[in-house]
């Protein structure tokens, strides 16, 4: 008796090919605020970005310290690529510089 094709198997190596397709892409820079951030200030720029980020399909970490930050953006090279663009205009931080891609 011959036997179907096991439809999990394709499925699964179009799993995998589809995530050969997909570059993860990274980002990384420091930069420095322009002026002090209170405690509410920072929480309202870390909840607007991860609603930005879970939009964008963007994954990473945020880290403040004194006044300087460093954040790593992950995904799809254009969409981190514009999303830096947009966070490189913000006046809230200067000397943005990059130092990983």
């Amino acid at each position: 008796m011959a036997r179907k094709p096991d439809k999990s198997v394709s499925q699964s190596e179009g799993d995998v090919d589809s995530l050969q397709e997909f570059t993860l892409y990274s980002l990384g820079y420091v930069s420095t605020q322009t002026r002090p951030l209170d405690n509410e200030q920072m929480l309202e720029i870390l909840e607007k970005a991860r609603e930005t980020n879970a939009q964008l399909g963007i994954t990473g970490v945020l880290l403040h310290r004194h006044d300087s930050f460093f954040q790593v953006l992950e995904g799809a090279e254009e969409e981190v690529r514009g999303l830096f663009e947009k966070i490189n205009r913000d006046a809230r931080h200067e000397r943005v510089e990059i130092v990983t891609e």
